[in-house]
């Protein structure tokens, strides 16, 4: 029990903000600060712990190292998105009919993503899988206006669903390998040839429970409900959620499923499909005529954020073609990861303020958004994100044509395997391009498309659009200075 808490203090600092927020939920602007404080003091402490091999008087915190820190160079991303979000929705938090549980939800939202990260315990992944989802639910309901609980049925039944599975797979787990711990449970499928036979389905079981958690990013009636939700609750699902999940369902299929080309054709196929249905839902829903401009892009939000689901899937596809470019798949993985949070940063930015500007009563209303520099600055920044050496963008073009051209090498000329590969490279570059190009287009769409305004909702709309680019600021100052100094993502 010590040695989990020694490895898991900045977890243990938001177990204790959640406790204090208790006393204080009867008064809203306390608990906000409370959570800030928080996530303030849980980032504090987790940068130090990492920076004390290299300080002597930083020595008596090395006990706390966990055993890899990668992690938790990711959950510094996250806490840090998780933070500044917090932050900018102040006014809209404070606002809410339901203000007195959204600091307790976001708090139970931050942990449990947490510890779906840095846990190995099957267990505590599920219960924080479980808590998670429910959080979302609930958080959904707040805002400036009241919902009807009725408009959420699909994914509260979808939240049964996943609880239902993943207390099977515990049970299975528990009843046929006594252990809960996935590092345990992965050496001894590697190293046991009388069970390595069940390792495709054992892990496909695993992902069956956590992918059946993105269903509502496919349903058009949740994903209905979803778009008339806060742009804090849109940001926590774009911005944390989605690309998070991604990258965890990867990594446990890259522990779980051992190589074989027939499940590269299967995710291969699955992602060829996905893709073609997502692009139809695109389509129909630009072309919807919609009486609020808000649900029309809060829904194309979504579904643009669904792509890098497609191109986890397609990453993995390639994966399991070669066990000889295994680590280069997954450091691709790392990099795409972060360039999605940095592409979904600036799509939210720009559609956090119409999300803000309508709610669900405001029906008929158009605004134009007034032009500023920041958005066009920010915007002609993004090429440099693809062609400066070590920014996200590169880095993953070269990663990704180093893993699939490192997979071709040993397999046998006209192959079937080296057609996919080279459709793979294609496809996944193209997912990536059309992902960033979007930002034009909605940048387009929204401040050149429109003839009516409402003067009363300008200034609001101005002062939030100014406060959501803070964390694209954050992540390019990074990009600047990871390019500068030459870092490089391994």
């Amino acid at each position: 029990m010590f040695e989990v808490i020694l490895n898991n203090l900045p977890i243990m600092i938001l177990f204790l903000s959640l406790l204090l927020i208790f006393p204080f939920m009867h008064q809203p602007k306390y608990s906000f600060y409370l959570v800030n404080t928080g996530l303030i003091l849980a980032l504090i402490m987790q940068n130090l712990i990492l920076i004390s091999p290299a300080f002597r008087f930083l020595d008596f915190l090395t006990i706390f190292l966990p055993e890899d820190s990668t992690n938790w160079l990711i959950t510094d991303i996250i806490l840090t998105i998780f933070l500044i979000l917090h932050i900018v929705s102040k006014h809209q938090i404070l606002r809410s009919h339901s203000n007195q549980s959204i600091s307790l939800l976001f708090m139970l939202i931050v942990i449990s993503t947490l510890l779906i990260e840095l846990s190995s315990s099957i267990f505590i992944i599920a219960l924080s899988y479980i808590i998670l989802l429910n959080s979302i639910y609930f958080l959904s309901f707040t805002g400036d206006y009241k919902k009807d609980p009725i408009y959420f049925k699909e994914f509260r039944e979808m939240v049964s669903f996943v609880t239902f599975l993943l207390i099977i797979l515990i049970l299975s787990v528990a009843f046929d390998y006594f252990s809960y711990n996935l590092k345990d449970l992965s050496y001894s499928f590697t190293s046991i040839p009388s069970i390595r036979k069940y390792l495709n389905y054992f892990g496909f079981f695993i992902t069956l429970g956590l992918f059946s958690g993105f269903s509502f990013i496919f349903s058009r009636s949740i994903r209905k409900n979803f778009v008339n939700s806060s742009s804090f609750t849109v940001g926590i699902l774009t911005l944390v959620f989605f690309p998070l999940m991604g990258l965890f369902i990867f990594q446990l299929l890259t522990i779980f499923i051992s190589f074989d080309h027939t499940l590269g054709y299967i995710f291969f196929g699955v992602a060829i499909i996905d893709l073609i249905w997502l692009f139809a839902e695109l389509i129909r829903e630009y072309s919807k005529k919609m009486a609020q401009d808000r649900l029309k892009f809060a829904g194309i939000l979504i579904l643009i954020s669904g792509i890098e689901f497609q191109v986890f899937l397609l990453i993995l596809s390639g994966y399991y073609f070669s066990a000889q470019a295994k680590s280069l798949f997954y450091t691709t993985a790392i990099i795409f990861y972060i360039l999605t949070l940095v592409i979904n940063s600036i799509l939210f930015a720009l559609l956090e303020p119409i999300i803000n500007a309508y709610d669900k009563n405001d029906v008929g209303k158009l605004i134009i958004f007034k032009k500023t520099s920041v958005e066009l600055v920010f915007i002609l920044l993004v090429p440099g994100m693809f062609f400066f050496k070590n920014s996200p963008g590169y880095q993953f073009f070269e990663m990704y044509y180093s893993s699939l051209l490192s997979t071709a090498q040993n397999l046998l000329p006209n192959s079937i395997d080296l057609i996919i590969l080279w459709i793979i490279l294609i496809i996944g570059i193209g997912l990536v391009i059309f992902k960033t190009l979007s930002i034009i287009w909605i940048y387009n769409s929204l401040y050149f498309s429109k003839s009516e305004t409402v003067s009363s909702k300008i200034h609001q709309i101005e002062k939030n659009n100014r406060s959501s680019w803070i964390i694209v600021c954050i992540f390019y100052i990074s990009i600047i200075l990871y390019t500068l100094f030459e870092f490089k993502i391994e």
